[in-house]
């Protein structure tokens, strides 16, 4: 792991071997974070591998992580050392989770706002269950149920636009501004349906919909 973290550590290629796709990502585009993490990086490799090189040659089996013997008792095929760190990474990401969840649920005034925390989200579980297959953890959503829980709350979005605008031209009888207002809605669901071309299915509906209420006007 030395090797390939010294050579190759800049791109992330170490993190990515450790399905750390995150920390992966942001080295890929930031040269190992400017090359401060990549040396950091490339200096715990090479205490590691001296530190492997030292131990016993006999009992116990090493860590598929970082290459360290574990204990011969240990019934694990992590180091106690990658467990605790891969416990404390799942755990920041569940937080994480946890407070775009919560910011999804407060609403946004864009849709495409809900979109791009869509799309952090998925990021978050996909990371959590990569985690979670290491430690023997459940995670708190299966990406099925997630999708279909965001994808709920994408149309019940859209359904308050078009019900507000409806509720205020009733109020005001201007049917011009709800023509606007919708119109305005419509071109925004295309907009995010251009963005974010893997929600296509879920966004043309809306689209419809609104269409549909406007014929109606």
């Amino acid at each position: 792991m030395f090797f390939i973290t010294f050579f190759f550590g800049g791109f992330g290629v170490h993190h990515f071997i450790r399905r750390h796709y995150g920390l992966g990502v942001l080295y890929f585009f930031t040269f190992g974070v400017m090359g401060i993490g990549w040396l950091i990086d490339t200096i715990r490799a090479f205490v590691a591998m001296f530190k492997t090189s030292s131990e016993p040659q006999t009992g116990g089996h090493r860590c598929r992580q970082c290459g360290r013997r574990i204990e011969p008792n240990r019934d694990s095929s992590l180091c106690r050392h990658c467990e605790e760190q891969m416990e404390q990474d799942y755990l920041q990401i569940s937080k994480h989770f946890t407070r775009v969840i919560d910011e999804v649920e407060k609403g946004q005034p864009h849709l495409e706002d809900y979109l791009r925390r869509f799309d952090i989200l998925n990021k978050d579980v996909e990371q959590m269950w990569d985690l979670a297959q290491d430690i023997d953890v459940e995670p708190p959503f299966h990406q099925s149920d997630l999708r279909k829980a965001m994808d709920r709350k994408f149309a019940e979005a859209v359904s308050t636009r078009i019900s507000m605008a409806l509720e205020k031209s009733q109020i005001t009888m201007d049917t011009l501004k709800l023509k606007q207002e919708l119109m305005a809605l419509t071109e925004e669901l295309i907009d995010c349906k251009y963005h974010f071309p893997k929600y296509a299915e879920l966004i043309a509906p809306m689209i419809e919909k609104t269409k549909e209420t406007l014929n109606k006007i």
